[in-house]
């Protein structure tokens, strides 16, 4: 019985809000909409390597649309370092806003 816990265990997705989560929140500069995304940091980040084929940093693009009929594309570029915390971000067709 154990042996099938943890077999479901490796199949299962980790609960939200870990480490592993970084959440973002933008606004859509046509229409005023506050559009929240989440990243996965070991699943949605492309590595940029060094050279010593090291990973030095990593990058993330994320194309967020709202759900108001506006469907203005907002393009998010997100830069973290080796140990993946977030050292550049840039935006296009929107701004970032911080979460209440």
């Amino acid at each position: 019985m154990d042996f099938f816990k943890k077999l479901s265990s490796f199949f299962t997705a980790p609960a939200s809000g870990g480490s592993g989560t970084y959440w973002i929140a933008v606004e859509c500069l046509r229409c005023h909409e506050v559009i929240r995304a989440r990243i996965n940091l070991f699943n949605d980040l492309s590595a940029n390597f060094d050279d010593n084929e090291k990973a030095a940093t990593y990058t993330c693009r994320k194309v967020l649309i709202g759900q108001q009929h506006c469907y203005q594309q907002i393009e998010v570029t997100l830069t973290f370092n080796a140990r993946r915390k977030l050292i550049d971000q840039q935006i296009q067709g929107g701004k970032f806003v911080e979460e209440k």
